[in-house]
């Protein structure tokens, strides 16, 4: 089977099953309608699947008619007999959707539920017009209607009309209790609004006015609603009532009232002037209270429902008021006053015939009352009996005109729905609508109108009525334009006789004379059409001259045929074969004749039929071999479509292989056409049902091909918006899932799938060279950094060799230092160490600059420091230590010692001069501290005594200060000291490791106390303390040559 591979088992026939021409020829056994019973109750009673298939077999395959030798199982009418009785709905939809003749499948349309969805598919792909129109109107689902709609199409205008105008009644039966609604709101508000004016009597005709737009509505209302309007109405009653008794009270002295006559008009009644009053259903006022006399007399209770007083009768109208309450009353007037406020009560009902059988009650009550009233004499009780007839003659005429105005409403209303059922017959049905009959249904509805008065059902039926006319001014545009279109068309007509051509004649005939009928319909003006119709007319006698020639010619091929025919009976000895294909020949020869238009000639029918029946009995045997080799083919057709419509009934579209089914579906229409020819009265059906269900196939590939395509298309989007996401590597792994879950179930059309599949392409592309893009932007930044610091080593590796001051040395190399540490980094572990070791090589360097600047400057302080000691030493007379110190090579002789006062001049002069010749001090506060000295020094070779005895006692402590100093020095420079000086030695280490001082920081200790010994000059010192100094010192400058 070819579908076998799309389900895990299917039921049918055998797949290796011999092919169904080897079966032998079927025989044909008659089906009864009892049989079909049988059948029917086995398949809905017992749910027997094989009675069911064989029902619907026997139904289905039943012909629209008898075929000429051909027998059948079933015949048409015993079918339909048998489908009477038939409920089941889905049995009635596979009827409906798979039987052979239309009539069948209209009774089954005709039994089907109204929400079935078997409706649909008969209203769109039925084969026969009145069924599909027929399922339309069965159908009253919004779902189903829609579909017909839009699946219908301009294949069948009657049913996409009809469809659409329930789907638009269907919108008004939904909207209609929201306009009840609205409807009902607004009447409430408007009785709630009566009676703010203070005025009653207006109100309350207003009151009976929106009564009766309520009552219209009244079946519709919630009983909230309802409850509510009520409740407003007996307020605005109440409020009425109190009214008039204010008003009543407000009257010290009724004034008298003159009579009124009995045959008074109402004084509410309304008669409409289009309806005469003879046709109205009117209560009579009794003949006894008519004759009544009527004398003035007071009067003290308000017994007129409903006055309506006139500027001509308001006094005799005036309410009649009684001094005493009803409860004082004679008893043998309480029935009166019991029937008068029944009469008023009447003037709430709203129907016309109740209102009528109340009042003709009430009125036969009176009337017993008044032929069995007495006279008792009393002239109060005379008074009071007066009042009571004439407010009840007054009550009766006012009920009596309102049952009238009642009944001409109801009239009106009746006359206004059968004319809104008119209008819209013609809306629906009528194709055109003529100008007469709409003008006519205008008038109907402008005498209706008279009244003014305005409810649902006239602005329906004045909506209707607009719409007619719409339609009306709309086919006359159409038949302007058609007309405007006649000389054409007149043209090519003529053209058309004169070639005789008559088959193009006909239509354009036929066309032009619709077109001159739709203009009288639409009353345009004769003279519009007077030339049309004459031409027309011209014309009409050329094409029936060619019709009566086209009948000779009719009559003569049917003679002929009839001679071929004749001709064909003749032929004894030929094949049987070559005769059934001429009789068939015949046959569609006669048939084409048939459909020319030309009835056929009474002598040559029977002549036809009578030669090709005998021929049809001789050729029965050949007949009947072919229809056993159809019957053969028509069953294997028949198990196609049953295995076609068995996988789409299983079939599980959300887990469907779409490929295979694709290829099941082309295998399947290769097998449908290996198949041989079946008669054509079950081939068409067949072929329909075949069709319909690839179809179904076709409907699920294109929405599957439609699904993949918006899902390649919303990949596609996604794919080219990630190519903007900031964040690449998610962009990255977000596309690779993309990739995965783009795939393709049903394939398009080539050019769809390659163009879709380059967007994607491209997009993906797009977004993978942007990594190759930036991978390639990083490689080449990695170039530049690794570039950028190279030159930056080489900057400071140039540095690290260049004769330059320590400042400016440290100031390029921070320089560079800086821009090495704003460069990214590189990945190269060469570079770094060439920078670190560049880097070193200037540190190295750096530190030698600092350190022989600070030996010079040291140098500057020894200088300083041996002109201080030498002149400190001469003014003290230290004899011992001139020998000791060394001047600096740059100093000139000094002068020869002398005591005397010249002597001290001449050392200042020259202390002056040799001091003015050293360089400055690099440390601002050596400076400053050599400075004080040299002053002090300059005083004590003056007169200064006090400076010269302090410089004694000065030199003495710092001769002691640099004693401490030169064992710190040792001790810094790990040299030894005296024996003498250990205990000292050792106090000072542990005050050393107190202060946590570290061999780190010893060039700096010592640099320091150096600075410090030179500058406790002038200062006293012993040749041991100088020789132990000189050897730190030398041993501080080895230190520095190997540092460096």
């Amino acid at each position: 089977m070819i579908f076998k591979r799309l389900f895990t088992k299917v039921r049918g026939r055998v797949a290796n099953s011999p092919a169904p021409a080897a079966a032998p020829p079927p025989v044909i056994v008659t089906v009864t309608a009892a049989d079909l019973t049988a059948l029917h109750h086995a398949a809905v009673a017992t749910a027997d699947l094989t009675a069911r298939a064989r029902y619907l077999d026997l139904i289905c395959a039943v012909p629209a008619s008898a075929h000429d030798g051909a027998p059948e199982p079933l015949t048409l009418p015993t079918a339909l007999a048998a489908l009477a009785n038939v409920t089941d709905a889905d049995l009635l939809g596979q009827i409906a959707t798979r039987a052979v003749a239309a009539d069948i499948r209209r009774v089954a349309i005709a039994n089907l539920p109204t929400d079935a969805a078997a409706l649909v598919q008969c209203a769109v792909e039925d084969a026969s017009a009145p069924n599909r129109l027929l399922a339309v109107e069965r159908l009253d689902q919004r779902a189903g209607l829609e579909q017909v709609v839009k699946r219908i199409g301009k294949r069948d205008s009657r049913v996409y009309r009809h469809a659409r105008e329930k789907l638009r009644q269907l919108a008004q039966r939904e909207a209609r209790p929201a306009q009840v609604r609205q409807l009902a709101a607004a009447l409430c508000a408007e009785v709630e609004r009566l009676g703010r004016h203070q005025m009653w009597s207006q109100d309350r005709a207003r009151l009976t006015h929106l009564t009766q737009q309520w009552q219209e509505i009244a079946a519709e209302v919630t009983a909230a609603e309802q409850a509510q309007f009520d409740q407003l109405r007996r307020t605005f009653l109440t409020a009425f009532d109190a009214a008039q008794v204010a008003t009543s009270a407000a009257a010290a002295v009724p004034l008298p009232v003159e009579p009124v006559p009995i045959d008074a008009p109402a004084v509410d009644q309304i008669t409409p002037a289009a309806v005469p009053a003879e046709t109205l259903p009117v209560v009579e006022l009794p003949a006894a209270a008519a004759e009544l006399p009527i004398s003035p007399a007071p009067l003290t209770a308000e017994l007129s429902a409903e006055p309506a007083l006139s500027a001509e009768n308001s006094v005799a109208e005036q309410p009649f008021t009684l001094l005493i309450t009803a409860d004082e009353l004679p008893a043998h007037l309480r029935p009166r006053q019991a029937l008068l406020a029944q009469l008023d009560a009447l003037g709430d009902l709203n129907d016309a015939a109740e209102l009528t059988a109340q009042l003709t009650a009430i009125g036969e009550q009176w009337q017993q009352l008044e032929l069995a009233q007495n006279d008792v004499g009393d002239a109060l009780a005379d008074q009071h009996l007066l009042a009571l007839r004439q407010a009840f003659q007054t009550s009766f005429a006012q009920m009596t005109a309102r049952q009238r105005a009642l009944a001409t409403c109801q009239q009106r209303d009746a006359q206004l729905a059968q004319l809104c059922d008119e209008v819209k017959h013609l809306l629906v049905h009528g194709d055109i609508v003529d100008l007469p009959v709409a003008q006519q249904l205008r008038q109907r509805f402008e005498r209706l109108c008279v009244t003014n008065e305005r409810n649902l059902l006239t602005r329906d039926c004045a909506i209707l009525l607009t719409r007619l006319e719409q339609r009306l001014t709309r086919q006359r545009n159409q038949v302007t334009r058609r007309l405007s279109a006649t000389v054409t068309q007149l043209a090519a007509l003529e053209r058309h006789l004169t070639a005789g051509e008559l088959r193009k004649a006909e239509p354009l005939y036929q066309k032009i004379a619709a077109t001159v009928d739709h203009a009288h319909a639409a009353g345009l003006p004769r003279t519009e059409i007077v030339a049309l119709e004459r031409q027309l007319k011209r014309l009409a006698l050329q094409l029936r001259e060619l019709q009566h020639w086209r009948r000779w010619s009719v009559e003569q091929h049917r003679e002929a045929l009839c001679h071929d025919a004749e001709a064909l009976l003749a032929a004894v000895d030929e094949d049987l074969a070559v005769q059934a294909q001429r009789l068939q020949t015949l046959q569609r020869a006669w048939q084409q004749l048939d459909h020319s238009g030309t009835s056929p000639h009474d002598a040559f029918r029977p002549r036809f039929r009578a030669a090709l029946d005998q021929v049809m009995a001789r050729c029965q045997p050949y007949f009947a071999q072919r229809a056993s080799v159809q019957a053969a083919q028509l069953q294997a057709r028949l198990a196609l479509c049953e295995e076609l419509e068995t996988f789409l009934d299983k079939v599980d579209w959300e887990r469907v292989d779409w490929k295979k089914l694709v290829s099941a579906k082309r295998e399947m229409r290769q097998a449908w056409s290996a198949l041989g020819a079946v008669d054509e009265r079950h081939g068409r059906a067949l072929d329909t049902r075949f069709r319909r269900s690839i179809e179904r196939v076709d409907r699920a590939l294109y929405e599957e091909r439609q699904r993949n395509l918006a899902l390649k298309r919303e990949l596609i989007r996604q794919m080219e918006a990630l190519a903007d996401e900031p964040h690449l590597e998610y962009a990255l792994s977000q596309a690779k899932t993309l990739q995965q879950q783009w795939h393709t179930s049903v394939a398009g059309r080539r050019r769809d799938e390659n163009a879709l599949w380059t967007a994607f392409r491209t997009a993906s592309e797009r977004l993978f060279n942007r990594r190759a893009n930036e991978r390639e932007a990083r490689h080449l930044a990695h170039q530049d950094h690794i570039s950028r610091r190279e030159a930056l080593c080489r900057a400071v590796e140039e540095l690290a060799g260049q004769s330059l001051p320590a400042s400016e040395l440290l100031n390029r190399w921070e320089h560079l230092e800086q821009q090495w540490s704003h460069t990214p980094p590189a990945s190269s572990r060469d570079l770094d160490q060439r920078w670190r070791a560049a880097r070193a090589a200037v540190l190295a360097r750096h530190q030698k600059l600092c350190a022989s600047a600070d030996w010079q400057a040291l140098q500057h302080l020894a200088a300083y420091a041996a002109l201080c000691d030498y002149c400190g030493a001469v003014l003290t007379g230290d004899a011992a230590q001139l020998a000791l110190i060394t001047l600096p090579e740059s100093c000139s002789s000094p002068p020869p010692l002398d005591d005397s006062a010249a002597g001290d001049a001449a050392l200042a002069d020259w202390f002056q001069q040799e001091w003015a010749a050293l360089p400055a001090c690099a440390n601002a506060t050596a400076q400053a501290t050599f400075a004080e000295r040299r002053a002090w020094l300059l005083a004590a070779a003056g007169d200064d005594t006090v400076a010269r005895s302090q410089l004694h006692q000065w030199r003495y402590v710092q001769g002691q200060q640099r004693a401490t100093l030169c064992l710190q020095l040792e001790i810094v420079a790990h040299l030894e000291s005296p024996p003498e000086l250990l205990s000292a030695r050792l106090e000072l280490q542990v005050a050393r490791l107190k202060e946590k001082m570290t061999e780190g920081a010893a060039l700096a200790d010592k640099m320091a106390l150096l600075q410090a010994w030179y500058l406790c000059a002038p200062a006293e010192g012993t040749l041991a303390v100088l020789a132990r100094f000189e050897r730190v010192l030398a041993t501080a400058r080895v230190v520095e040559v190997e540092t460096a």
